[in-house]
C-alpha cells in the first residue's frame, strides 16, 4: 500500500465512530458506540436536529453566495467551501435524488424526476451550481424535515460546468433555468433529497450554446463537472484507480445495451433514475451493481432479467462481474480517502 494510500486508511482508523459522533458535535453528549456491532447512534433530539439544519441553511449560504466573479472561477469557490460540510455530506449517501419540481407542485418522495447521486455529489457540485441568497426555512410534513433555501441558478455557466445535460428534459431544465429555491429533505438527520423548485419564469438562454456539438457531446466525453477529478480532491491517490475501473465497467454498459435506458437522455424514466454513463453520477449504483450482477432469479416485470438471462454463465458475464467489484471497490477507497479529510477539517 503505498503513502497516501495508507495515511487515508489510517486516518480512518484512528477516527472511531465514536470518535467521529464527537468531532462532528462537540457539544452534545452521545452514549457508548459498540464499534464491533457497529450499533447505530441513538436518534437525534429535535431541537437539536432542527438547530443542525439551521446550521446547514446558514453554511449553504455562506458557501455559494453571489459574487461579482467570472461564473466558472465562483463556483469553483463554491464547490471548494461546500465540500468542507462534513456533516452535511456525511448525513446522506449513495442514493440521494436530485429532481425537480413545479412551481405548485407538492413536495414528496414519490420518485417521478431526478436521479441518484452520492451527497458528496450532491452538496459539492450540485449545490454549487446555485447562489443562495436571503433566510432559510425548515418544515415539516409527515415524517420528513424540509430545509427550504432560496436560490438562483448561477448566471453565466457554461455548458462544461452542468453535471448532466438537464436541456434533454425540457421540464427538468426549465426548473433549473427558472429555480427560486432548493429544498433539501430529510428524514431524521439522513437527506433523502435535493429539489429544485421552479419559478414562474425561466431565464433566456443562448441556444447555440445547447447544440449537439458542445462538451457534452458523447464524442467528447462529457464535460467538466461530471468528471471524477471535480468530484474528488487533487490529493486524492485513488482517483486514477477509479477512472481505470469506470472505462473497464463502461465498456460493459455500452457493449451490453445498458445506456440506452441508464442515461440522461433515455426516454424511459425509471432508466433514468440511476445514470451509468457518468463517471460522478455512476458511483450511486457501485454497491447495488455487483449484487444485481450475482443474482439468479428475476421477477417476470424486473427490466433486467433477460440480459441477466442471456448473460449467465457467460465469459462476458464475469468480465461484467470482476468490472463491477473493481469500480466498487475504487470508489470506496476514493470515498474514504474524502471522508478521511472531512472528519480530520473537524478536529
Amino acid at each position: 500500500m503505498n503513502r497516501p494510500r495508507a495515511a487515508a486508511f489510517l486516518c480512518l482508523i484512528a477516527l472511531t465512530p465514536a470518535a467521529v459522533l464527537a468531532l462532528r458535535d462537540p457539544g452534545q453528549e452521545h452514549g457508548p458506540v459498540d464499534v464491533e456491532t457497529d450499533a447505530p447512534p441513538e436518534p437525534l433530539a429535535r431541537e437539536v436536529l432542527l438547530d443542525r439544519l439551521n446550521g446547514f441553511g446558514a453554511a449553504i449560504r455562506e458557501a455559494s453566495p453571489c459574487v461579482e466573479k467570472p461564473a466558472s472561477a465562483a463556483r469553483q469557490e463554491a464547490a471548494g467551501k461546500l465540500a468542507r460540510l462534513a456533516v452535511l455530506i456525511d448525513s446522506g449517501d449513495d442514493h440521494v435524488r436530485w429532481g425537480t419540481l413545479e412551481e405548485d407542485e407538492p413536495i414528496g418522495l414519490d420518485g417521478r424526476t431526478g436521479w441518484a447521486i452520492s451527497s458528496l455529489a450532491l452538496v459539492k457540485i450540485n449545490l454549487s451550481m446555485f447562489t443562495f441568497e436571503g433566510e432559510h426555512r425548515i418544515e415539516e410534513a409527515g415524517d420528513l424535515i424540509l430545509l427550504r433555501l432560496p436560490a438562483r441558478l448561477r448566471e453565466g455557466l457554461e455548458p462544461e460546468e452542468f453535471p448532466a445535460p438537464m436541456w434533454n428534459q425540457p421540464a427538468v431544465w426549465r426548473a433549473h433555468l427558472s429555480a427560486q429555491e432548493i429544498i433539501l429533505v430529510f428524514r431524521g438527520e439522513h437527506l433523502q433529497a435535493a429539489l429544485v423548485r421552479a419559478g414562474p419564469e425561466a431565464a433566456p438562454m443562448p441556444a447555440s450554446l445547447w447544440t449537439v456539438g458542445h462538451p457534452w457531446s458523447a464524442s467528447k466525453g462529457g464535460a467538466r463537472a461530471s468528471q471524477f477529478a471535480f468530484l474528488f480532491s487533487v490529493e486524492n491517490p485513488e482517483a486514477p484507480a477509479l477512472s481505470r475501473a469506470y472505462r473497464e465497467l463502461n465498456a460493459c454498459f455500452t457493449t451490453h445495451g445498458c445506456l440506452s435506458c441508464h442515461s440522461h437522455d433515455s426516454q424511459d424514466p425509471s432508466g433514468r433514475r440511476f445514470i451509468l454513463n457518468v463517471q460522478n453520477d455512476a458511483i450511486a449504483v457501485r454497491n447495488a451493481l455487483p449484487e444485481l450482477l450475482a443474482r439468479t432469479e428475476f421477477a417476470e416485470t424486473d427490466p433486467h432479467r433477460a440480459i441477466m438471462q442471456e448473460l449467465r454463465g457467460t465469459e462476458a458475464h464475469e468480465t461484467f462481474g470482476r468490472a463491477a467489484e473493481s469500480f466498487q471497490t475504487a470508489s470506496n477507497h476514493a470515498l474514504a480517502y474524502e471522508a478521511a479529510r472531512r472528519a480530520l477539517r473537524l478536529r
